[in-house]
């Protein structure tokens, strides 16, 4: 357990630690995913599977983190610190397993879809 060394009491791991971000206090809502999202080109792509090229990798390292790895339903900033990815965030980024030759590639402006999509869902 760890101790507050001030207080002497057990201290509490945040899910994210003040280390890892100094953006800590909205960089998990899917509010604030949304409105990064729509700051991005429409058809702006991204690469789901590469480490730097990743929508996710791109939205944290926009808020602040360095250091970063994503991993699947998970990302670190530190070797001892791994945090899970909020819920349907590896939806909002994946997608489809099986891209149509129409859709190709994976674009910003889909990835906003999906993220609206997932907050009305949560709302109903």
């Amino acid at each position: 357990m760890l101790f507050n060394r001030s207080t002497g009491k057990p201290r509490t791991i945040p899910a994210i630690s003040r280390e890892c971000s100094p953006h800590t206090d909205d960089m998990l809502s899917l509010d604030s995913l949304i409105a990064w999202l729509e700051q991005r080109p429409a058809d702006g792509a991204y690469d789901y599977s590469s480490a730097s090229k990743c929508l996710l990798h791109q939205y944290f390292t926009a808020k602040g983190l360095k250091e970063l790895l994503i991993l699947p339903c998970q990302y670190t900033c530190s070797p001892h610190l791994i945090h899970s990815l909020p819920e349907g965030w590896e939806e909002i980024a994946f997608g489809s397993p099986f891209l149509t030759k129409k859709e190709g590639r994976w674009t910003f402006g889909q990835a906003l879809q999906r993220a609206k999509a997932l907050k009305y869902r949560r709302a109903a």
